[in-house]
């Protein structure tokens, strides 16, 4: 969420700072990896799904026009905070299995 936050936050373009979405990235794969979580794993493969699928348009896969009309309204932003929403997702889901276990 820090990661997010600073990219939301930071003067610089998205493009220079997109590299820092790695981390949340990681936690998203990971738990969608391990097989012992058995939440909301649609939920959180979707919003992983978005979250690159908006990011990898604002590169020149669409030509250097096409990344810019990408990056105009903000694909990046949008794809790093259905990251964020996804590592939420996860957050909640810990939350509420360790809440329930037995002391």
């Amino acid at each position: 969420m820090v990661f997010v936050a600073m990219l939301m936050l930071s003067g610089y373009s998205w493009k220079a700072h997109f590299v820092t979405l790695l981390r949340p990235y990681a936690v998203l794969l990971s738990w969608l990896a391990d097989a012992r979580h058995a939440g909301p794993r649609g939920v959180v493969g979707t919003l992983t799904a978005l979250s690159f699928a908006l990011c990898t348009l604002t590169s020149d896969l669409l030509g250097p026009a096409g990344a810019n009309y990408a990056e105009a309204p903000g694909l990046i932003a949008a794809g790093a905070l259905a990251a964020a929403a996804g590592v939420l997702c996860i957050r909640r889901h810990l939350r509420s299995a360790a809440s329930s276990e037995p002391p």
